[in-house]
């Protein structure tokens, strides 16, 4: 049986949603989870769209048992993961105004990142 590919992070599910996106467009069954509130981090789209990933995969808060035919893959936790990844976790302002680059930066990285664990071979940790 194929294995479907679970993205989880503890933060909302932007960075499971940036790296279930990535392998969704070449043709991987993936989902994207968080075990708190889903936060909406619109940079997300923003970097997908700049390499023509047009389906943004939403994540969904984690529920119950793992299935097991999927295989999980933490992103931004404490435990070691198989891309080092992270998003901005500022304010969304400063003295010296808004804070978007930054947020568009950090998630430019870690698409840059996820993408080359993808043409590596994708293994998880």
């Amino acid at each position: 049986m194929v294995k479907t590919l679970v993205f989880f992070d503890a933060r909302g599910g932007a960075l499971a949603s940036l790296a279930a996106s990535i392998l969704r467009s070449r043709g991987v069954e993936t989902r994207a989870e968080s075990s708190g509130p889903i936060v909406e981090r619109p940079e997300i789209a923003t970097v997908l769209a700049e390499i023509g990933v047009t389906s943004v995969v939403a994540p969904i808060q984690r529920s119950g048992a793992r299935p097991e035919h999927e295989l999980h893959i933490e992103l931004g936790g404490s435990r070691p993961a198989p891309v080092d990844v992270s998003l901005y976790e500022g304010p969304d302002t400063t003295n010296f105004g808004s804070t978007e680059l930054e947020r568009l930066a950090k998630a430019r990285i870690s698409r840059d990142r996820i993408e080359r664990w993808v043409d590596r071979g994708a293994q998880p940790a």
